[in-house]
């Protein structure tokens, strides 16, 4: 099996997570603190606010940034602002990877589905890059959560590069409406280099008149090539 670059995989994670049950809303982070340094403290005899701050020694760019992170949550705008306190290169280029990740689904017209929250904080510790989470009108908990793990599946005897979503079946079950009497036509789209975005256009098109799509990259073709398979 072909490997898809990194933001190839995650861009068509976050399409499948609006996609699947009509997600109303998926919010976005990324793990910070995987980018942090992280050092022993020593504290010592501190005990007071003042005191804890002063044997820290925290940067004054460390301090702006951490304390404007809670806050840094909405639309795409909190994108703009992160970078005003992002302290190092490493962090802008994590914020610029969301606004482009951003760009291409408001051109696939999902733009009003997504907002961001560069605070938030992961429930395990094994994700290495991009978080996100699923929510569905009705629904009054995430229905869908996820990211990028690169380092987890090393664990297992193979280093490679992985995303991945779990979804809450049980929270869905009563306000998805299914129909299993109809049978749809199953169609695989493959698409070359450069071509993700108008495959994606073109597999939408067709899951909204009740098809069954799989998109599948393939390096030796320009362009797309769209398939029924035979029932």
């Amino acid at each position: 099996m072909k490997k898809l670059k990194k933001g190839t995989k995650i861009f068509l994670i976050i399409i499948c997570l609006i996609l699947i049950c009509s997600a109303t809303v998926v919010t976005v982070g990324y793990k910070y603190m995987n980018r942090v340094k992280v050092v022993p403290l020593n504290l010592g005899t501190a005990t007071t606010e003042k005191e804890i701050k002063e044997e820290l020694n925290v940067s004054e760019d460390y301090k702006a940034f951490f304390k404007k992170l809670p806050w840094l949550f909405g639309g795409e705008e909190v994108l703009a602002e992160g970078k005003k306190y992002a302290f190092n290169d490493e962090l802008k280029k994590n914020i610029e990877y969301l606004e482009s990740l951003a760009n291409s689904l408001k051109e696939l017209g999902y733009g009003d589905m997504l907002t961001f929250d560069l605070g938030m904080v992961p429930g395990l510790n094994y994700y290495t890059g991009i978080i996100f989470r699923g929510y569905f009108e009705g629904v009054g908990v995430t229905v869908l959560s996820g990211g990028r793990y690169d380092n987890l599946i090393s664990q297992f005897g193979r280093d490679i590069p992985a995303v991945g979503f779990s979804i809450k079946l049980d929270s869905l079950l009563g306000v998805i409406e299914y129909d299993d009497t109809k049978k749809p036509s199953k169609y695989k789209i493959y698409y070359g280099k450069g071509y993700a975005l108008e495959a994606i256009k073109k597999a939408k098109l067709l899951r909204d008149s009740g098809h069954v799509v799989e998109l599948i990259p393939k390096e030796d073709i320009d362009g797309i090539e769209s398939r029924e398979e035979l029932k």
